[in-house]
Order: structure tokens, then sequence, then C-alpha cells
């Protein structure tokens, strides 16, 4: 009889154990009937084509998963959570469609972000996910589309942050802003229907794990067509991390005839960063008429 006790009153320390692992016991309640939230935004340390940061509509991925095997991670179906979509609603604040529980958190966790979200199969390796960057960046809504965004939060245990996990997203892609001078005799359409970035590849490899990228290299160099801001009378355009080599930079319209920009040496761009490039019209010396 006291054997069997014995066992019994063990049995019921695991059970508890497991049931309250990321609680405190003052907190067992609470924490029991409290939803996880996020706190998803935009680091000001990295160039930004999200200058307000998220906007309405926005939706994100998350991963959470076990911290201690965090340099093992690989595939969505060894995560607690892989792959949850998250939309930003404004004033509401961020949505998600499977609602998380503290009490349910079986280990102290990690967590990863990335912007924007696509669907993915349990079976993906997650460190070796490619993205299809859009040749197409003509309005400001295909801009913000083509960056790519990346989070990563460690040491998640209710006690530290029940009011809402932080994910401070940064930039992966480089940003390529053109600022075109005395552009007074140059139409408004020509420019917003002709900027264009050549020669770069537009398919990148992110690592999810570790936030790193790099590029498919074994497809052609691509041409993007650029935002242009009549406003400001720049363009701009989002490109993934590379070498671009010496030659035919940006194409242009000016007074119904196209021309490129070339590159004297060599332009490395990195993640996170954001490149300028003035054209002076008044000076040709880079200017190639090729139409």
């Amino acid at each position: 009889m006291y054997k069997r006790q014995v066992i019994y009153l063990q049995t019921l320390i695991v059970i508890l154990l497991f049931l309250f692992h990321s609680c405190s016991s003052e907190e067992v309640d609470k924490c029991d009937k409290e939803i996880i939230t996020f706190l998803p935004a935009v680091s000001v340390s990295t160039r930004s084509t999200m200058e307000r940061g998220f906007e309405e509509g926005d939706k994100i991925g998350i991963f959470l998963f076990d911290q201690n095997k965090a340099a093992k991670w690989k595939y969505g179906s060894e995560c607690w959570v892989s792959n949850i979509p998250v939309e930003y609603n404004g004033s509401v604040g961020w949505d998600s469609e499977m609602q998380l529980y503290w009490q349910k958190v079986p280990y102290t966790l990690m967590g990863i972000g990335y912007y924007p979200y696509a669907s993915s199969t349990l079976d993906k390796d997650f460190t070796n996910v490619y993205f299809q960057l859009p040749n197409d960046q003509s309005n400001r809504k295909l801009l913000r589309q083509s960056d790519f965004l990346w989070a990563s939060t460690t040491d998640i245990i209710y006690e530290k942050y029940n009011g809402g996990i932080p994910l401070l997203f940064n930039h992966l892609f480089s940003k390529l802003t053109v600022s075109f001078i005395n552009t007074t005799s140059i139409a408004n359409s020509d420019m917003k229907n002709g900027v264009q970035v050549t020669n770069v590849y537009n398919r990148a490899i992110v690592n999810l794990v570790t936030g790193e990228v790099s590029y498919e290299s074994s497809i052609s160099p691509q041409v993007i067509q650029m935002y242009y801001d009549e406003n400001r009378q720049t363009a701009e355009a989002i490109i993934i991390p590379q070498s671009v080599p010496v030659g035919q930079w940006i194409n242009f319209k000016y007074k119904g005839r196209f021309y490129h920009y070339q590159l004297q040496e060599p332009l490395i761009l990195e993640s996170g960063k954001e490149y300028l490039s003035l054209i002076h019209i008044s000076e040709p010396t880079r200017l190639q008429l090729i139409s």
C-alpha cells in the first residue's frame, strides 16, 4: 500500500511540473488562462522601405521552438509552433489565426519572425528558403512587398514576456535610391514608367534560423522596374545583397529616348543598407544613349 501511494505521488508531481513549467507557483491560475501575444516592430538601425513601420494588412510568419535545440533547428516539424500567420489590423493590433496559451508552453522558447508571410509545409528546410524578388516594383505597394524582414527573440518564458513577445525586425535586403539632379526638363511620365536597375540577381536564399542571406547565381541577372516618386524626383528598388560589376546600371527615359547610367567600379550591396546614386543629367560622362 505504501509503495503504491509513493508511485501515485511521483506521478502527480511529474504531471504538475509539466503543466506549470512556464509559470511560477503564485501565477499558475493567471498563466493558465493567458494568451500569448506578439509585439512586432521595425528596427530603425537598418535602412527601411517601411519608414512608417508595419501597415494594416501586413502579414508576418512566426516560429516558436525549443531554445536548447536552436542550433539544430531546420524543419517546421521540429517546432512547437511552425509558421503561424499573424496579421496587423491597424489600431486593433496583431491578430493570429491560432490562439496560443502560456500554460501549454513546454520549454524555454526561441522565436523567429519574418515578412512577408508565405505558406509552407512542416517538412520544409527553413535554413534554405528561396525568395523571388519581384521584377516589377513600380509602385509603393509592390516596393514594400519586395522587402524581406527578419526578427529573433530568445529566452521566451511567461515571467519575462507575459505582456507580449517582442520581435524587432531588421532588413535583410539592400535598398537603392536614385536621385535625379537638374530634372526640370524631364517629363514625369517618362520617369514614372522608365527607370530601371539592371544587371542584378533577383532570387534570394534566406536562412531563417540565422538571418543570413545570399543569392541564386545559377540564373541570369535581371532588370527591375523601380518605383519613381514624382515629388522627390527619386527612384527606389529593393535588391538582394550582392556585388554588382562595372557597366550598365540604371536605365531611364529622357526626352523620349532611353539612356543608361554606368558603374565605374564594382558596387558591393550589403544586407540592411541603403545606397544613394546621384545622376546629374547635365553631366553626360556616365550616360550612354541606348535607343
